[in-house]
């Protein structure tokens, strides 16, 4: 997902200031520690996040995951609408796929909007019960498996500078791991859904690019011996968190559904990295996007906005109702943060 910046007013700017540098009574100061501080937050969260906004991670959904089941709606793509989210202007081709439009250029067909297009359009028809949804899915099976390239994967087709004067420019073709493992994702949930065979070798294709490393081309980096699925596919490795597990989840999903132990391999080493690697994301009142401030000698972290910090939630939460409790001491933490939580400094 992109990284593009809000601005504050800047009077909720200073109350959040405020409020980040009180001091904690405990080590982590609770949402309603006072009625004042827990609306003052809010409002910041409210100017930060959209409220209402139908992009992913608006305020007034709770990011908990209550379950998962790869068969079943997707997470709660069920309330999305992808022609809404900020970070491109997103218009439909003429089957109804999305096309996206950045302020350097387009339109460009990106794998990451069409797979939550095609996951928003099964979960509608699966959740929603909206019977015409499930013809725009159909549609989106059939520019997937027309679209994949040698590789059995979806390649970005421009040249992507993600975080100027700190990695170099992406240069096209490139992968996306997170858009590959939402279109597992979707894949998965559309086998499951009408059985049809031809999908289980598309899902298997897909995740052959999960192998190559990134600077062969692939999406696979490392990190002190753990292996990371990249997002974006810098140099040095920038190490995403949110998509990085979207495409753990697409690797399960698929894994579910073809029954393919490579894919389970994947999939389990990755979770493997995220319990090893996931405490660097934490700083103690928000979330880092990634970890370039690691990969990159001197830099400051990239805080993540509200937005993302609430996906961080969300989708560890999805996880955690895979793997057990491994996540939860994260993300009732960093829940926390979003109401003005904090660790105690020593």
């Amino acid at each position: 997902m992109g990284t593009a910046r809000h601005s504050l007013p800047s009077r909720l700017l200073r109350k959040f200031v405020s409020i980040a540098r009180g001091n904690s009574s405990g080590p982590v100061r609770a949402a309603n520690a006072t009625q004042r501080k827990g609306q003052a937050i809010s409002k910041v969260n409210r100017a930060v996040i959209g409220e209402g906004s139908e992009q992913l991670g608006g305020i007034g959904r709770s990011p908990f995951q209550a379950a998962y089941n790869w068969r079943g709606g997707y997470l709660d793509h069920h309330c999305e609408n992808v022609f809404k989210f900020k970070d491109a202007s997103i218009v439909p081709d003429s089957s109804g796929i999305p096309l996206n439009h950045y302020r350097w250029g387009g339109p460009y067909y990106y794998i990451v909007t069409i797979g939550h297009y095609g996951l928003e359009c099964f979960s509608k028809f699966i959740v929603n019960g909206e019977a015409d949804a499930i013809a725009r899915a159909n549609a989106v099976v059939d520019w997937l498996k027309a679209n994949r390239d040698s590789t059995g994967a979806w390649p970005v087709t421009y040249d992507h500078d993600w975080y100027p004067g700190r990695t170099r420019i992406i240069r096209a073709p490139w992968y996306c791991a997170m858009g590959q493992g939402l279109a597992m994702s979707f894949l998965a949930r559309m086998f499951a859904h009408t059985g049809d065979g031809s999908l289980v070798p598309v899902m298997q294709d897909a995740s052959k690019i999960f192998h190559v490393p990134s600077e062969k081309g692939g999406v696979r980096a490392m990190y002190n011996g753990h292996v990371w699925y990249e997002e974006y596919p810098t140099e040095p490795a920038s190490f995403v968190l949110n998509g990085y597990v979207y495409a753990l989840l697409g690797l399960y999903d698929a894994s579910q559904a073809t029954g393919d132990s490579s894919i389970k391999k994947l999939y389990e080493q990755g979770v493997e990295s995220l319990k090893a690697m996931l405490s660097l994301y934490d700083l103690g009142w928000c979330t880092a996007y990634d970890l370039t401030h690691h990969s990159v000698p001197g830099a400051a972290p990239n805080v993540a906005r509200w937005q993302y910090h609430w996906i961080h939630i969300q989708l560890l939460s999805a996880l955690s109702q895979i793997e057990g409790d491994a996540f939860d001491s994260y993300t009732q933490r960093w829940y926390k943060y979003l109401f003005g939580g904090r660790i105690q400094q020593n």
